[in-house]
């Protein structure tokens, strides 16, 4: 699996880099330690995400952060945009947003620690005047990372803050106009994803998106075919798979890190899950 690390790709002095992709573009599963986004301008193509795949067509949006190994399989017409950015690019957008739904659904707020971010959402663009608007901001950064200067980096960073408005904007208008129930899960998932580390509690996920505990808890599973309880779990676990495999830290802080209650209970939980120990994993990771 390829690994892009984005201070290789930037030609400028910002974590930022644009390129157009197309039906040439290799599909093999990559990762990387920043935030991709890209935009489909034509055509369609498969987003292979782990062992899932999902269909991209004309006005898709996607967008992935961290190390999760994914793949963009095109069609012969596709020409899409793809940015990567840190969003140290643009901290007021992360701070102003870090509340939002959309956003937390949208772009997930997780610490620097390149093991630590593992997410990716998509939002389809109906509207053909958003689509246009989408795609203009895209042709500006093109034209503005190629022009480089000052003045090019000044433009860059609002055009990614615009661009981040927009797509916020464009979560919470689809679900204002349609109040449609997957949409609530994606975002109660989202939140959940950035909220691992955290004591979560399914009334309060289920207040803040303004339905019942029990509405929520059928929606959730018919959804996902997870209880939220059993999805918090696996998404803990996984989270602290990536933690073993990939830094040093100890079992103790990774437990906490991934909002288990204490060690002995993170053991449990993980040999549950997995059949085999946080220390044997760690091992057989390492030794792969």
């Amino acid at each position: 699996m390829e690994i892009f690390v984005l201070k290789d790709k930037q030609k400028l002095n910002i974590p930022f880099h644009i390129e157009t992709i197309g039906n040439s573009y290799s599909p093999s599963f990559h990762s990387h330690d920043c935030f991709e986004m890209t935009y489909v301008l034509r055509g369609s193509a498969v987003h292979a995400i782990g062992d899932m795949s999902y269909g991209m067509s004309e006005g898709a949006l996607i967008v992935v952060s961290g190390m999760l190994s994914h793949a963009i399989i095109p069609d012969d017409d596709f020409t899409a945009y793809r940015i990567l950015f840190d969003k140290s690019l643009i901290p007021e957008c992360f701070e102003t947003f870090k509340d939002d739904i959309g956003f937390i659904r949208m772009f997930t707020l997780s610490s620097t620690a390149v093991t630590d971010n593992s997410h990716f959402s998509r939002l389809g663009i109906e509207d053909a005047e958003t689509r246009t608007r989408f795609r203009v901001i895209f042709e500006k950064l093109s034209a503005e990372y190629s022009r480089g200067g000052d003045d090019g980096i000044i433009m860059i960073k609002n055009l990614v803050s615009e661009l981040i408005v927009l797509t916020v904007r464009s979560f919470a208008d689809r679900v204002a106009r349609k109040r449609n129930i997957n949409l609530l899960m994606t975002a109660a998932s989202g939140y959940i994803e950035e909220n691992l580390g955290n004591n979560l509690r399914v009334a309060e996920i289920a207040k803040m998106l303004n339905i019942s505990t029990r509405h929520f808890n059928r929606a959730f599973k018919k959804f996902f075919n997870f209880s939220p309880q059993e999805f918090i779990i696996y998404l803990r676990t996984n989270k602290a798979k990536g933690m073993l495999a990939f830094t040093t830290i100890n079992i103790t802080d990774i437990a906490a890190a991934c909002g288990f209650y204490d060690c002995t209970h993170f053991c449990k939980i993980f040999r549950r899950q997995t059949g085999i120990s946080p220390k044997e994993y760690r091992r057989k990771a390492s030794s792969a």
